[in-house]
């Protein structure tokens, strides 16, 4: 029962680090950023 709620948040953490991810490439400045502190 755990693990089901485990994945569910989980689940939901994603979505939300993918709407994070979403806006900040509309901001190309914050993009240009984070491309060059993974290279």
């Amino acid at each position: 029962m755990s693990l089901i709620n485990e994945s569910r948040s989980t689940e939901e953490a994603i979505k939300e680090l993918k709407a994070r991810l979403n806006s900040s490439k509309s901001n190309d400045g914050l993009q240009k950023n984070l491309s060059s502190k993974q290279s």
